[in-house]
């Protein structure tokens, strides 16, 4: 049994991954701002589990590390062959001079990209 858990997992890249890592008896964990329920149908397909956490790892980066780190230990280290962490969330803001820029932009790209990065991290 495998584990993976993939932040931004629910479109684009994050959706190619989670689906390349859904396999017979292996868990995927997913976190992002919304569910795909094609993901899903294709977990229940492939005998695979599919966790989809919703959050966002811009407002809320810490209580989805805290999550994780309860799932983890809930389910014991020794349980996983393999485990990987995936950071593949992103935010990205407006380009313009820094001097420019929105702080609230600025402040979601930093949390998403560095704050959620280190924090999913040190619970995995």
């Amino acid at each position: 049994m495998r584990l993976a858990i993939v932040s931004g997992s629910s479109r684009g890249l994050g959706a190619a991954l989670v689906a390349r890592l859904l396999q017979p008896g292996d868990t995927v964990i997913g976190l992002a701002r919304r569910a795909n329920p094609a993901l899903a149908t294709l977990a229940l397909e492939r005998g695979a589990t599919l966790e989809q956490w919703t959050v966002d790892l811009a407002a809320e980066p810490l209580a989805a590390a805290q999550r994780l780190e309860a799932r983890l230990l809930e389910s014991g280290g020794a349980a996983w062959q393999r485990a990987v962490l995936i950071n593949n969330a992103g935010a990205i803001s407006t380009p313009q001079p820094l001097h420019d820029a929105r702080l609230a932009e600025l402040s979601a790209v930093i949390r998403v990209g560095l704050e959620a990065t280190l924090l999913l991290g040190a619970a995995f």
